[in-house]
């Protein structure tokens, strides 16, 4: 199973940050992050994937949970964390971002816009809102 790390992103305005992904036919929002690279740990990943995915630098970096993603092969670290300063991403994703088939875009949600969002995985979606919402108390 491919290891990844991602955050429940509080930003400085106490909103959730995370990637809307459009697709044809499809649009769901994501936490951010990704895979965990030979040598690295899951939070330094988590840092790298931040600034390379959203230009963010964080604060306060805490593990929440471990999930299992077996229809994806994907073992995943979710961490929650603050958000200090936001610069422009360095990642390569961005010059992918924004084609035809496949967009992205960084939004920021309150915890009541949160129930009726298409947050993906969906069997953790509660979980995550949960985690952010006693987060920000």
């Amino acid at each position: 199973m491919r290891k990844s790390a991602r955050t429940i992103l509080i930003t400085q305005e106490n909103k959730l940050l995370l990637m809307k992904r459009t697709k044809p036919g499809s649009v769901y929002y994501v936490t951010i992050g990704g895979g965990i690279d030979e040598g690295e740990t899951a939070e330094q990943a988590l840092i790298r994937e931040l600034k390379e995915e959203s230009g963010s630098i964080v604060t306060n970096i805490q593990f929440v949970f471990h999930y299992d993603d077996w229809e994806k092969q994907n073992s995943v670290d979710f961490f929650v964390c603050q958000e200090i300063k936001r610069t422009t991403p360095t990642g390569t994703e961005w010059t992918k971002w924004n084609s035809d088939d496949n967009r992205y875009e960084l939004v920021e949600f309150s915890g009541d816009e949160l129930s009726d969002l298409p947050l993906k995985p969906d069997n953790i979606k509660d979980k995550i809102i949960d985690i952010f919402k006693n987060s920000i108390l």
